[in-house]
């Protein structure tokens, strides 16, 4: 079957981020259990950080899933949907999470329809504006992934016992 423009926006930002954050999920599963075990307290884990001048975890976390979430939103011409920086809890991560997904399975493929006629201007880099395919590829995903892959590292560092499966997730449908 031949993918359509609309079918490989879907892919590239409904699918591959659903995919994703159901791995980040299991991967927050882990960390808590983890954190359990060593008591290590949930506030200490969320403060985590790779450098002294990146966010914490918790940030990491909730940027990647606002990245997941508005980068779609964005392209089909939907308005965001906020959520509140205010989780102490990894229940409440997994509550964000989840939402994330529900708000990603709310888009389907024709939502796409027209996306290669869009532009999207970033006004926190003044002068910026990206044709929808480069606001995608040059933006929404490796900012996404980068925030992922942050937080992981950071768990990593940490001693979570988390390999490469766990970030990539084991559902390859």
């Amino acid at each position: 079957m031949q993918n359509t423009k609309n079918e490989l926006y879907y892919n590239l930002l409904i699918t591959s981020n659903i995919r994703q954050i159901k791995a980040l999920k299991n991967i927050l599963t882990k960390t808590e259990e983890w954190a359990k075990e060593k008591n290590i307290s949930t506030e200490e884990v969320f403060n985590y950080k790779l450098a002294d001048d990146m966010f914490p975890f918790v940030n990491q976390i909730r940027i990647a899933l606002d990245n997941a979430k508005m980068g779609a939103l964005r392209v089909v011409g939907k308005e965001n949907i906020p959520h509140e920086d205010n989780e102490t809890e990894f229940v409440q991560l997994q509550s964000r999470a989840d939402s994330v997904i529900s708000i990603l399975e709310s888009i389907n493929a024709e939502d796409f329809t027209g996306v290669e006629d869009r532009t999207f201007e970033f006004k926190w880099m003044p002068g910026t504006i990206l044709p929808a395919e480069k606001t995608v590829i040059n933006f929404s995903l490796p900012n996404f992934y980068f925030h992922t892959t942050i937080a992981y590292a950071i768990l990593r560092m940490k001693g979570v016992n988390l390999g490469k499966m766990d970030f990539i997730g084991w559902d390859f449908k």
